[in-house]
């Protein structure tokens, strides 16, 4: 038997290790970050959407409406595809918001976090609602 085995510390496992425990904290964390990042996804289309509404404008001097002038047309290829691209990848945005909610880890108080799940619905709904109303008809004039 040694004579220091005695007096050493039990070995810590590496779920107690400091470093172990700090890294988790800081995986949940940048996790959250991802999450909310996520939720703003819709206003980020939103404003992606309006600055070409108002580029256009500024191009144009007047304010576009549905077929005068087809957007495509003036010459905004980058912001155009941007606009396409990303509203495909917005229910994608969605969904992973959904997922990292209901399947992250609880935070240290037990609680989910609910607040990114409820705000991406509450701007997909912004998106919807602005889709259906259309002031201006901007979104008609985007997709003739």
């Amino acid at each position: 038997m040694n004579p220091h085995s005695l007096s050493d510390p039990l070995p810590e496992s590496a779920a107690t290790r400091p470093e172990a425990v700090n890294s988790s904290v800081e995986g949940m964390k940048w996790a959250r970050r991802l999450t909310w990042i996520l939720a703003a996804y819709p206003l980020g289309w939103l404003g992606l959407f309006y600055s070409f509404v108002l580029r256009a404008r500024a191009t144009l001097g007047f304010w576009p409406t549905p077929y005068r002038p087809d957007p495509k047309d003036l010459g905004f290829t980058l912001h155009h595809l941007a606009i396409d691209l990303t509203m495909v990848a917005l229910p994608v945005a969605v969904l992973s918001v959904l997922a990292l909610v209901l399947l992250m880890p609880r935070a240290s108080d037990g609680r989910r976090n609910w607040g990114a799940l409820v705000s991406v619905i509450a701007l997909v709904g912004l998106v919807v609602a602005l889709g259906r109303i259309d002031p201006g008809n901007y979104f008609e004039w985007f997709a003739d």
